[in-house]
């Protein structure tokens, strides 16, 4: 017998046909990488022609630098909301996870290919961290200095890592941390382990570690002016 029940409308996409273009290029793109997606593939992903995605972009190379942009947009949108105390985190990756989970695995893969945008993304990151660095301990990371140049380098360049290393990490914790409602895994750790370190550098032993360090630093000055 027949059901009688009646099926529910798909939900309406409000989004513009250039957004869905984007969007299923992000996804394909995080899945695939530049190269191993195609505009027919994105097209089909987008539910519009070939042709359309080539009006709205004109290559495969225009739609990845629309991806860059749109991710930088919406990551820096929302980490400048973390510098500015609207939001309670200096952690970009956080940002990065609540601004945009496609645009996430975009960066994803995007750091594993090296591709063209990359560059960009990162060093924007890194100008966000040395941001926030300056404006949490000005004293410490002043605006311009080498200090704060180098440590918030380091400090993007090890978030980051955490996207790079996304599959080990998948393996190891048995949970993917870009999956909804998973986003907040890495984060956590990170602030726990943080804790942790604060806490271990502050005693002896960190005190010891630090003066080795400049020691180090020290001789190392002292031979390059040797002549």
């Amino acid at each position: 017998m027949r059901s009688t029940r009646r099926r529910e409308p798909p939900e309406p996409d409000d989004r513009t046909a250039r957004a869905r273009i984007r969007d299923a290029a992000l996804e394909l793109f995080a899945e695939r990488g530049v190269h191993g997606a195609s505009i027919r593939d994105i097209a089909a992903r987008a539910g519009v022609s070939a042709g359309l995605v080539q009006h709205h972009f004109g290559s495969k190379d225009g739609i990845r630098e629309a991806c860059d942009a749109h991710v930088l947009e919406a990551i820096t949108a929302h980490a400048q909301r973390g510098i500015d105390g609207e939001i309670t985190s200096g952690d970009l990756l956080a940002s990065m996870y609540a601004a945009s989970e496609r645009g996430v695995r975009y960066i994803a893969r995007a750091l594993v290919d090296d591709s063209p945008g990359v560059a960009t993304l990162f060093d924007r990151g890194a100008e966000m961290a040395a941001q926030w660095l300056n404006k949490s301990w000005p004293e410490r990371f002043p605006a311009g200095a080498a200090v704060t140049h180098e440590r918030a380098g380091t400090m993007a360049a090890m978030h980051l890592g955490t996207l790079v290393l996304h599959a080990h990490l998948v393996r190891w914790l048995g949970v993917d941390p870009l999956a909804p409602g998973q986003a907040h895994v890495v984060s956590e750790a990170m602030l726990d382990v943080y804790t942790a370190m604060s806490d271990y550098l502050s005693s002896e032993t960190g005190a010891n570690i630090r003066r080795a360090l400049a020691e180090h630093r020290e001789n190392l000055t002292k031979k390059r002016r040797t002549p």
